[in-house]
């Protein structure tokens, strides 16, 4: 017999992230072969992590300043957990 109490779930927080490019100049004259490869894996992670509905938003600025960044706005139960996905989305920082 199913039960009529509702499940308990632990309130997500929302975090946000800031990141700039490694090279700024890759903005203006384009990226490298391993910075394309890196901007795409970036891209298909945080796509991932919308269609899990993790990411609320994540964009970047237009210009081509060294002043650009980009944000990502996402939820996650805790701390470590948003340290964690913040961290797996930037492939270059992983050693």
């Amino acid at each position: 017999m199913a039960s009529s109490r509702p499940v308990e779930t632990k309130p997500e927080k929302q975090f946000l992230y800031r990141v700039q490019p490694a090279r700024a100049e890759m903005l203006k004259s384009g990226p490298t072969k391993e910075e394309s490869a890196i901007v795409e894996e970036h891209f298909n992670y945080l796509k991932n992590l919308t269609a899990k509905g993790v990411v609320i938003l994540a964009g970047r600025t237009l210009t081509t300043a060294e002043s650009t960044f980009g944000l990502v706005i996402f939820r996650a139960e805790s701390e470590e957990p948003a340290r964690e996905i913040m961290n797996n989305t930037l492939p270059c920082r992983k050693e």
